[in-house]
């Protein structure tokens, strides 16, 4: 059993995924097979994220189960939130204080002080009028690992990766 439900949770938990993703995808999972589980019947018919989370984590805990030890989903879930700045759907600040909330409370390995410290400096800048595109640089390579991963569970899961909007 592969970890489908922890990389869609990653997704739609870190707010990149939307209703549209999940649906049309579990909507192809039941075309293709004669009886599917019933959480993707579930995740077909769930148009919130709340509505997501009996399926999800039922998946969740199969997986689970079957390797025999917990999985964790922090890093891509930081992934997907850096990959949502990339794509201009949140300024880097909000982005920066989601990862940072995220690597403080969340199972990632990523230390929120770093995250903190970016936007902090990002801040100062930005009140003072003076250039910030040297964070976006530090950001990106802060990020790079986690946008890796989320971009390849994206790609697992069947979906076609948006354009990045920001290089």
């Amino acid at each position: 059993m592969d970890a489908i439900g922890h990389f869609w949770a990653a997704a739609v938990f870190s707010g990149f995924a939307t209703p549209s993703d999940w649906r049309s995808w579990a909507d192809r999972k039941i075309e293709e097979n004669e009886s599917p589980e019933d959480w993707i019947v579930l995740m077909s018919l769930a148009s919130t994220e709340d509505e997501l989370l009996e399926p999800l984590g039922k998946r969740m805990r199969a997986e689970e189960l079957e390797c025999g030890h917990r999985i964790y989903i922090g890093n891509a879930k930081l992934g997907y939130i850096y990959w949502s700045f990339k794509l201009g759907k949140m300024p880097l600040e909000q982005c920066l204080a989601k990862s940072g909330d995220e690597a403080d409370g969340g199972t990632g390995d990523l230390e929120c002080e770093v995250v903190y410290a970016i936007l902090n400096r990002l801040e100062e800048r930005q009140k003072s009028g003076k250039p910030w595109d040297d964070l976006v640089k530090k950001a990106d390579e802060l990020f790079q690992p986690y946008l890796k991963i989320a971009k390849d569970q994206w790609a697992s899961l069947g979906q076609t990766a948006p354009d990045d909007r920001r290089g």
